[in-house]
This record gives C-alpha cells, sequence and structure tokens, in this order.
C-alpha cells in the first residue's frame, strides 16, 4: 500500500494528513516527512487520521519518537480524527490517550502540556 502525506498550516499548527496505510513498507515515508518538519523548525504537529486506513506497530513508534523530539523542542505532536481501525488501535494501546483529539481543531487548539518538572497543569493560573 502507497502512503500520501499531505501538508498544510491552521496558524502556527502543521496539519499532517496521512492517506493510506502506515506499516513497516511505508513508515519510512512518515519518519522522513516528519525528520523534514522538524528540521524546518516546527514543532506543534497535528497529524490527521481520518484518511489512515491502518496503522501498525511501526507507525505507533513512530509516532511516539516524534511526539517525545517535538516536547523537547518545546512543541507537541497530535493525533487527530482517528477512525476505524485505527482509532481502535489507539485505543487498545492506550498510550497515546493525551495525544488523541477527534478534530484537527480539538488538536491544535488544546492548550500547551506543562513543562517537563513543572507540576502546575497548563492553562493555569
Amino acid at each position: 500500500m502507497v502512503l500520501d502525506v499531505v501538508f498544510s498550516d491552521l496558524g502556527a499548527v502543521r496539519v499532517i494528513t496521512l492517506r493510506g496505510e502506515v506499516d513497516l513498507a511505508t513508515g519510512p515515508t512518515l519518519r522522513a516527512a516528519l525528520l523534514q518538519e522538524l528540521a524546518d523548525g516546527r514543532v506543534r504537529i497535528v497529524v490527521n487520521l481520518s484518511h489512515l486506513a491502518f496503522c501498525d506497530s511501526t507507525g505507533l513508534s513512530i509516532f511516539a519518537r516524534f511526539h517525545q523530539q517535538c516536547s523537547a523542542e518545546g512543541g507537541w505532536l497530535r493525533l487527530a480524527a482517528p477512525n476505524g481501525i485505527v482509532r481502535r488501535i489507539l485505543d487498545v494501546t492506550g498510550v497515546f490517550n493525551d495525544m488523541v483529539f477527534d478534530t484537527i481543531e480539538a488538536a491544535s487548539a488544546a492548550p500547551d502540556p506543562a513543562p517537563p518538572g513543572d507540576p502546575t497543569p497548563a492553562g493555569a493560573p
């Protein structure tokens, strides 16, 4: 299967829409796209999963790795609008609960997480 990667912007947030499947064969395409975003200084990224038909552990590993890298740079990687089997895979793992949003808009508008070591929740006075 082929993975199409489409880029757009929603304000200061980069939106990456995935179409197709993320697996061992297509994982390098996703990894290269995310590496380029980081190289270009984009660390607030929403990955639109609404057109993704399947995602295996390759994709999950890539999402986790780039979430950590974006966080280390003061940003975040969020997953938006998963459906069907992709939603089920994310729900079953339970690892991505804080990263998954129902819509692109909700993902891009969510408050920034508290910096590491800061016990104050984001947005708290």
